[in-house]
């Protein structure tokens, strides 16, 4: 470790000098299980730190979804994808407080009842608790998929999230979204 008197840094901070020309690249290229490339947009760190941390939230976001995707398709190919499926609830929960647990305004949505047709679709209940790996380095996504996608919870949990691919109908309109701003 560099003394304080001898870095540059420091000496940076008692001379008011301070190197604002870094530029960080544009892309970062990850690979995941050595083969699977995803390129995430790094943010500008010039830009205002709230900023920044968004744009952290949102490719930790994105880096997830890939890796979830990812454990899907080589270990559970037969399981419905996040990428094109459709996200459902239980009607045993109330949907004010699911739709709350995503930061959605449920006030705004329609709320619907479906009929789902499992001989031509595929559906899986996973844990939503599963989902909650932000922090964690990439092979802690990997083993959280691996749980999301392996165990599946009881109908009418609270911390299951239904995901669909396939047809559905239409049973009945519970309740018509609020107009407003």
């Amino acid at each position: 470790m560099t003394p304080p008197g001898q870095s540059n840094y420091w000496r940076s901070i008692r001379e008011g000098a301070f190197v604002t020309d870094f530029k960080p690249p544009e892309t970062l290229m990850l690979v995941v299980n050595g083969s699977s490339k995803l390129r995430i947009q790094v943010p500008d760190i010039t830009r205002p730190l709230d900023q920044v941390l968004q744009d952290g939230k949102y490719t930790t976001q994105v880096l997830k979804e890939y890796v979830f995707e990812e454990v899907r398709r080589t270990e559970f190919p037969e399981k419905p994808s996040r990428k094109r499926c459709m996200f459902l609830f239980d009607l045993d929960l109330d949907p004010l407080a699911y739709a709350s647990r995503f930061g959605w305004d449920a006030e705004k949505m329609a709320l619907l009842e479906v009929e789902i047709g499992r001989e031509r679709g595929r559906l899986h209940r996973g844990h939503l608790s599963a989902l909650n790996v932000s922090t964690h380095r990439v092979p802690a996504y990997e083993d959280a998929a691996r749980a999301f996608w392996g165990q599946e919870p009881a109908p009418g949990d609270e911390d299951s999230e239904i995901l669909y691919e396939g047809a559905i109908r239409i049973t009945r309109v519970l309740r018509q979204p609020k107009a407003g701003p």
